[in-house]
């Protein structure tokens, strides 16, 4: 997961689930778009963590895009959000710090892998059993939610590419079936913004676009080309 190029995640602005591809999907529910257009073109950028930020800057390349990983799981204490204080600071120094320097902000959100309790014997297995564990995705939920309001705080171009490998992860669990027909907790997270969402891996991705639509209407949302 040490990509340098924003070229590698799939840019939606629409339907996340519809990026999915392999199978019949039922009706998407109806999402906003992102209200700050993408630059035109192919543009390159890099991953760059706060203490790099000066060999980017007089590198001399017209990088577009500055992105980094906000990981280390949604109830581990140990954070992103923790990494700054207040809570979620972090990420508001990088979209600001970017910003002012002429690039467009791109988080790699890789948190679910990281979370606890991560039960399983390999990757696949410990991202679906933290999707479907209520207490984990309550704790998912309300973090990606901090980061949509310190996104619309910032109130420019951010991107938030979400959870690299785990969309590949599930096609090949669903093995050719619909994403609906995996479990994931929702609604059953007791979220109040995505009560009537399905428990489903679907409503997973549904979920993740209500709360953009929400609270932070500026973000484009994007997946990892494993798919």
């Amino acid at each position: 997961m040490n990509s340098t190029r924003v070229a590698r995640a799939i840019v939606i602005s629409s339907a996340l689930m519809a990026a999915f591809g392999w199978a019949t999907i039922t009706t998407p529910m109806p999402v906003a778009a992102s209200n700050n257009p993408l630059p035109a073109g192919l543009n390159f950028g890099l991953g760059n963590d706060p203490g790099d930020l000066l060999w980017m800057t007089s590198s001399g390349v017209p990088w577009k895009f500055r992105y980094t990983y906000l990981s280390a799981g949604v109830n581990t204490g140990n954070g992103w959000e923790t990494w700054n204080t207040p809570a979620g600071q972090y990420a508001s120094y990088y979209m600001t710090d970017s910003a002012v320097n002429g690039y467009l902000p791109v988080f790699s959100y890789y948190e679910l892998l990281q979370s606890n309790p991560s039960s399983g014997s390999n990757e696949s297995d410990r991202d679906f059993s933290n999707l479907n564990n209520t207490a984990t995705m309550s704790a998912y939920y309300a973090n990606f939610t901090l980061l949509m309001q310190e996104a619309h705080s910032f109130g420019g171009n951010v991107i938030v590419h979400v959870e690299p490998d785990l969309w590949g992860y599930l096609e090949q669990r669903a093995a050719g079936a619909s994403p609906a027909t995996l479990s994931a907790s929702v609604a059953s997270s007791g979220n109040a913004d995505l009560q009537g969402l399905p428990n489903t891996a679907q409503g997973f991705a549904y979920a993740l676009l209500r709360l953009r639509d929400r609270y932070a209407s500026n973000v484009t949302m994007a997946i990892h080309d494993s798919l």
